[in-house]
């Protein structure tokens, strides 16, 4: 394999697509109905106080359910990566992963539910859409912040264990174990809701992974509580 060739192979093996996040849950996401991203060149909220906080929400990036839309902050990003001495992409890539967790909670869906939603959209069906999106909108609006961001967390951190697993060049492995490095360096600096538990980080990925593929359907049907006492407790046990 020629240089630039195992350069464009490595690349493609440790930054895959952000919104394959949910793969490690058995979800998806429906053309049509996934978020938008661009980036911003404004200031960020907290951007006076950047020296002493840089929370990945709202500082780094940004998820508004509202519009479907995701947001990436460059300036802050650019900020961030200075400061840590850390690969400008690669920060951004931790970021844009964590904000398509929050996406994946509002708008992945099942392989039924996918069906569902495209044959609603072929017979354009409105209603039904409507009624399939308020649902959604009013689940993740039940859900406390603690319990959003600790989803993004761990579909973050799945993500990027995936990566380094399923590396084939050790370029790319390397790479992968680096960004799994940033996303712990950042994880640090971030108040509690953001912190994933050793409890939990201790479990084998692929258990972690069925517990929030458990957990979710629970909480978008309201059969548990979304705050951090039941998080807690369902995810560590």
């Amino acid at each position: 394999m020629l240089e630039h060739e195992r350069l464009i192979e490595a690349l493609s093996q440790f930054l895959k697509p952000p919104h394959l996040v949910t793969e490690e849950i058995g979800l998806g996401f429906v053309i049509g109905f996934s978020p938008y991203e661009r980036t911003s060149e404004n200031s960020p909220a907290g951007w006076e106080h950047r020296k002493e906080r840089w929370e990945i929400d709202n500082f780094l990036g940004k998820y508004v359910p509202e519009k479907r839309e995701i947001i990436i902050y460059n300036k802050s990003v650019d900020f961030v990566s200075t400061q840590m001495k850390v690969d400008k992409r690669h920060l951004e890539y931790v970021v844009r992963l964590h904000e398509w967790g929050h996406a994946a909670f509002h708008l992945a869906v099942t392989q039924e539910e996918s069906f569902n939603l495209t044959k609603s959209s072929v017979e354009q069906d409105q209603q039904a859409i409507d009624a399939h999106l308020a649902t959604f909108a009013r689940a993740y609006q039940s859900v406390k912040p603690y319990v959003h961001e600790q989803l993004a967390q761990v579909l973050t951190y799945l993500m990027l264990d995936r990566l380094v697993r399923e590396a084939k060049l050790e370029e790319a492995k390397k790479a992968g174990k680096s960004l799994q490095e940033l996303f712990h360096a950042l994880m640090r600096r971030q108040p509690r809701r953001y912190q994933l538990k050793k409890s939990l980080l201790d479990l084998k990925p692929e258990v972690l992974a069925r517990r929030v593929a458990m957990i979710i359907p629970l909480l978008r049907a309201r059969k548990i509580r979304g705050d951090s006492e039941t998080w807690d407790k369902i995810l560590s046990w």
